[in-house]
């Protein structure tokens, strides 16, 4: 497990089939596509640093991936455990935050409603209105 305090970010290695099978199954989790690449810290790069990445967890053996299934239980507690804390998710810097509002919704009905969620600096960065805001008479 690589930690990015730079981005705060957290990049589990998994196999490589693991994005077919989470593409839905797992809200908010992002697999890398195959163009893509991560920057791997040095392989003593354990301790915590203010900007650049680390192992949190570093491979017990050459080539030990951490465990899909564990992770995607692991992934939906925190989930629920950041929701009951009051905590939403933020679309624009792809993170749990504080006091989202709903600032655009997607569909075009009831079944295929949704939404995109802003947090407060966010909302002030990107010059966002909570969706409410947005159609008031």
């Amino acid at each position: 497990m690589i930690h990015d305090p730079a981005r705060a970010r957290y990049y589990p290695l998994v196999p490589t089939d693991t994005a077919k099978s989470w593409r839905r199954a797992v809200a908010y989790i992002r697999c890398l596509e195959p163009e893509q690449h991560l920057n791997m810290p040095a392989p003593t790069a354990t301790q915590p640093t203010a900007q650049t990445p680390y192992w949190t967890v570093p491979p017990a053996k050459p080539y030990k991936l951490c465990d899909p299934e564990a992770l995607k239980t692991l992934t939906r507690h925190g989930q629920r455990q950041a929701a009951a804390s009051g905590a939403g998710w933020c679309h624009w810097h792809a993170g749990y935050s504080h006091d989202t509002r709903l600032v655009t919704v997607t569909g075009t009905s009831s079944l295929d409603a949704g939404g995109r969620w802003a947090c407060p600096p966010c909302r002030r960065t990107h010059r966002l209105k909570p969706f409410y805001e947005q159609h008031r008479s």
